[in-house]
């Protein structure tokens, strides 16, 4: 039964669409779409937008149609959009979602308010869910993506699970696309993977060059230090309000740690059973997050290294390879391309991947995947995907 059922039973009333009031708001352009990043509870919370828009905005732009961002203030404006979040009262909202020509969101409540007025949508809802308190006045007007979610509904306690990730952004954009009678022939790729940190945008610096004057204002960097500790590369990456996190090299100068540390913000380090303590206690002594770990495959050998270092914390650093994929043992995944949400910058230019940063090969604009253990460490922050046809 759905929850609006079930309040006009407890209520002996009947249900009947709500009349919502509209307040005009003035606007520069005339043709558009609304978005709404939000949900219920943030697990539910759709993270590839982004991904969607750069695939929809060419066409939208050609036919001079815009893309509106409604919804929670806290919700982060994406590039490509006319953002009014935390801009508008209730009624422009109203008035905004019934000219709209498609509303776009996840289990919203601007995808109800939309519902009421009969504003054709692009829903993305969890599947045994949408029976139960999903939009419910006008059925014909949306056009659903059901994933699967939680075993049962929940109305509160996030899924384990975050099936959401499930649909892939060329599906949404298509079905964008369709309801809006253009074309969408030229999506004709399919994701095969999205990393757990593809949606956070990563920064890691080779240290061989001086940091450009005030770029990356107030960004955490990721020096790596264990592929070169030119000091004097690294400590010009230490103003501009920046916090660095060092992955240091087996040797390094303590002495030059301690000068830099207030723009420390931690420090990860590979430990080995001839690692010395003193290194141990001077790192700790810096007050700073420290990462320790091994790459140390056999367990039996882990154990004797933790037992040797009972008073630190060892991760156990596995090494993500093309297996990790889980697509087929026989594909060959250079014919694929990825698109990384991490960037790596050397000899001051950017690159997509470090077997690129290390070769100093600038990618293509969709750049093909380097079968590589230095490639396949990074997949978290791949999205990997085939070209049809």
């Amino acid at each position: 039964m759905h929850c609006l059922e079930k309040y006009a039973l407890a209520c002996n009333a009947l249900i009947d669409t709500p009349h919502l009031e509209g307040s005009f708001f003035p606007l520069p352009f005339d043709k558009y779409i609304t978005l709404d990043l939000g949900a219920e509870f943030n697990h539910r919370q759709y993270p590839f937008f982004q991904d969607v828009i750069h695939d929809i905005l060419p066409v939208l732009q050609a036919n001079s149609i815009h893309i509106i961002q409604l919804g929670d203030p806290r919700d982060p404006p994406l590039q490509g959009v006319y953002y009014l979040n935390n801009r508008t009262q209730v009624g422009h909202a109203n008035y905004l979602l019934k000219n709209s020509l498609l509303h776009i969101s996840s289990q919203s409540f601007s995808a109800n308010v939309a519902n009421c007025l009969k504003t054709p949508q692009v829903l993305i809802y969890e599947k045994n869910e949408i029976d139960l308190c999903g939009p419910s006045w006008d059925r014909d007007s949306l056009d659903l993506f059901l994933h699967k979610g939680a075993p049962r509904p929940s109305l509160g306690a996030p899924t384990k699970t975050i099936s959401v990730l499930s649909v892939y952004p060329e599906k949404i954009a298509k079905k964008i696309l369709n309801n809006l009678s253009l074309d969408s022939s030229f999506l004709n790729y399919e994701t095969l993977y999205i990393g757990d940190s593809y949606i956070h945008n990563a920064l890691e610096v080779i240290p061989n060059f001086n940091a450009p004057n005030n770029a990356y204002h107030k960004t955490l960097v990721n020096i790596r230090g264990d592929l070169g500790f030119n000091e004097q590369a690294i400590a010009s990456w230490c103003n501009c309000e920046r916090k660095i996190a060092i992955k240091l090299p087996a040797v390094f100068n303590f002495n030059f740690l301690q000068h830099i540390k207030n723009f420390i913000h931690g420090t990860s380090y590979e430990i080995h059973m001839d690692t010395s303590m003193e290194t141990l206690q001077q790192l700790k002594s810096l007050g700073k997050d420290l990462r320790l770990y091994s790459c140390e495959e056999n367990l039996d050998a882990l154990k004797e290294l933790r037992l040797k270092f009972l008073n630190f914390s060892i991760e156990q650093d596995i090494k993500t390879t093309e297996k990790s994929l889980d697509i087929s043992e026989d594909i060959d995944y250079t014919s694929f391309y990825f698109k990384s949400s991490k960037k790596i910058l050397s000899n001051n230019q950017i690159f997509e991947s470090l077997p690129l940063a290390l070769q100093g090969v600038q990618a293509q604009a969709e750049p093909l995947i380097i079968n590589s253990p230095q490639f396949w460490e990074d997949l978290k922050f791949y999205k990997i995907y085939k070209k049809n046809g």
